[in-house]
């Protein structure tokens, strides 16, 4: 191992795409196409991840790579207001927005009903994280679910394990992301078409 590196215990999240395409997978097959996303800014880890997430999801379905559909935020409300400000007025509206939190889509959401922009129907909207108010907003918002307090208790005990024995081999845990779908992706169903009812995507 190199000199300047050093092992250490640490607990993770895996399973963020699969969570990501569950959401989106009856969008799609709806027929939306124009997915865009609110980035986190460039120099940090997780807006990182997150935007590699969203490129992967053009190639999985095959969808456009759109420059206006790409808009970074600051994982703050006011930048994800900031952020629909752009998306909302660009020449072609998205359909479905991935933002890389829960609140940037929460400041999405408050400017797409301030401009009359109904979720779902115009634009649906998918967070991360999974805070709690995201299952008290009208409409409900959807998110990947991150198992914060269980990543919380999991650290906590690494870190009791290694003050105990500083000499034991060291452990890298990861906890499963998994999909909430809430209101703010509900399907609503066409004759025919094999999806869902908005009320079987709520929880």
């Amino acid at each position: 191992m190199p000199s300047d590196e050093v092992a250490t215990d640490c607990v993770g999240t895996f399973g963020t795409g699969n969570a990501l395409r569950t959401l989106i997978d009856p969008l799609v097959a709806g027929g939306r196409s124009r997915l865009a996303h609110i980035a986190g800014p460039e120099h940090a880890v997780v807006g990182t991840i997150r935007r590699q997430q969203y490129l992967g999801l053009l190639e999985h379905y095959g969808l456009e790579a759109n420059r206006d559909w790409l808009v970074e935020g600051d994982f703050t409300r006011q930048g994800g207001r900031n952020a629909a400000h752009k998306l909302l007025s660009a020449p072609e509206r998205p359909d479905i927005v991935f933002a890389a939190n829960d609140m940037m889509a929460i400041g999405f959401l408050e400017v797409a009903e301030e401009m009359g922009v109904t979720v779902p129907d115009d634009v649906a909207v998918i967070g991360c994280d999974d805070i709690y108010i995201a299952g008290l907003l009208r409409p409900a918002l959807s998110s990947v679910h991150m198992p914060k307090y269980e990543l919380g208790r999991r650290g906590a005990e690494l870190l009791l394990d290694r003050m105990a024995d500083p000499t034991r081999p060291t452990r890298h845990l990861e906890l499963e992301a998994t999909p909430v779908a809430r209101e703010s992706t509900a399907v609503r169903v066409r004759r025919g078409s094999g999806l869902r009812p908005c009320s079987d995507y709520r929880k």
